[in-house]
């Protein structure tokens, strides 16, 4: 944008960009930097769930993913896409994303709220100073001398981890990631 229109500024910008809708959806881009159609079969959020701890993609996209716009679409099938967009931003952007179905999920009782996700199975014993930089944590210095005592491991218990932070651990220890339920994708 800053070629097309040197003096823009971040409020001008979103000033435009705003009730666009979904700007990016289903776009490519030419060998001539042009953008052209793609083909996508859903379109929804990527944002960050406080109550998940971790970042999630839904199909929450009126345009795109409602009854009116997918009549009959199987929520089987949705989710199916959708767990393949969360793997591949998962994989593209190393860290964890999961998919979070709203628009396309099958109705369950009136008033029922949503099953919790699955629990995420603690780590146990120590963690080195190596698996914690990995996922993020910061240690205090009271915490790295410790460390350094232990011989550059720690007590997961003493630690706080949040239950992302405990999978992250898991999944680098090359332990399988059950916390989020795999769905095959239909052929």
């Amino acid at each position: 944008m800053r070629r097309v229109t040197p003096d823009l500024t971040a409020d001008e910008l979103r000033d435009d960009l705003d009730g666009l809708g979904h700007t990016g959806v289903a776009a490519r881009f030419g060998e001539s930097g042009r953008s052209d159609t793609g083909m996508g079969r859903i379109s929804g959020e990527f944002r960050w769930s406080q109550e998940l701890e971790r970042w999630t993609v839904n199909d929450k996209s009126g345009r795109y993913m409602s009854g009116a716009v997918r009549p009959g679409l199987d929520p089987a099938v949705a989710a199916g896409w959708l767990a393949e967009v969360a793997g591949l931003f998962t994989e593209r952007l190393g860290v964890r994303v999961v998919p979070e179905q709203v628009k396309t999920a099958s109705a369950g009782p009136p008033g029922a709220p949503p099953p919790p996700p699955p629990p995420v199975v603690p780590v146990k014993g120590m963690v080195s100073l190596a698996e914690l930089a990995a996922v993020g944590v910061t240690l205090s210095l009271s915490q790295s001398t410790q460390a350094a005592l232990l011989g550059d491991k720690l007590p997961v218990a003493e630690l706080g981890l949040t239950s992302e932070q405990h999978r992250l651990v898991r999944v680098q220890r090359g332990e399988p990631d059950t916390s989020v339920p795999v769905h095959p994708l239909p052929d």
